[in-house]
């Protein structure tokens, strides 16, 4: 099998099924902590894979402050403070 020819396939698909592509290039190194990695996929569920593929965001850090942190700290401040 042909693994570079299936990474166009899975970039426009495996959101279809839950997937991202974890690791990504140009820049992302910085935010992400890790090189980029063609081989590592995570699944993240169908509406988050979903969500990040139509919106364009390519990090699950992105993802995560832009609609995670918000809720995490919501949910903190809840228990803490009542």
């Amino acid at each position: 099998m042909d693994y570079h020819a299936a990474l166009p396939w899975l970039i426009e698909n495996a959101y279809k099924y839950g997937f991202i592509l974890r690791y990504q290039p140009n820049g992302y190194e910085v935010f992400q902590g890790f090189k980029y990695e063609p081989w590592h996929w995570r699944y993240v569920g169908v509406d988050i894979a979903t969500a990040m593929y139509y919106e364009g965001i390519c990090s699950f850090e992105e993802f995560y402050g832009k609609y995670l942190a918000s809720d995490v700290l919501h949910n903190v401040k809840a228990v803490v403070f009542g």
